[in-house]
């Protein structure tokens, strides 16, 4: 697909789940992907040391962690932002797909996502099990297991 200045150029496969990216070829070096992350599935504790990243919730629900804060609830028609080298995760708590649409600014972040979908990806690493677990401790936890 090639619509205008915007480019597709491909699909990450990872165990969570995928990202298929879209490209800016114009002067605003945005890079777009679209996320799903498959139910029980969290992507990779990681951050973006030169992009900061937008996020809109397309379906599903989930849990997101940014930083240090405490893991919110997220759901269709939701958005939110992380800061240009801010750790972060996102949980799917649902029984179906969670969909994610994510910008990067500037572009460019994607070239990390796709080496780490080249060294290949876990279901969570240790990190992520430290903050939900974490999490579970502060709160009555909704999530059947982990």
């Amino acid at each position: 697909m090639h619509k205008g200045n915007i480019k597709d150029t491909g699909t990450e496969i990872f165990e969570w789940g995928q990202i298929r990216w879209h490209l800016s070829e114009a002067e605003v070096s945005l890079a777009a992907g679209q996320m799903a992350v498959l139910p029980n599935q969290v992507d990779d504790l990681h951050c973006h040391p030169d992009a900061l990243e937008l996020a809109y919730v397309i379906s599903g629900e989930g849990q997101q962690v940014i930083g240090d804060a405490a893991p919110f609830a997220i759901g269709p028609g939701d958005m939110f932002c992380v800061p240009r080298g801010v750790s972060h995760c996102t949980r799917n708590t649902g029984i179906g797909k969670l969909e994610i649409l994510v910008v990067h600014s500037p572009g460019g972040a994607h070239q990390r996502v796709r080496a780490r979908a080249a060294a290949g990806s876990s279901a969570a690493t240790a990190d992520q099990h430290k903050v939900w677990a974490d999490a579970a401790k502060e709160e009555v936890s909704h999530w059947s297991t982990w």
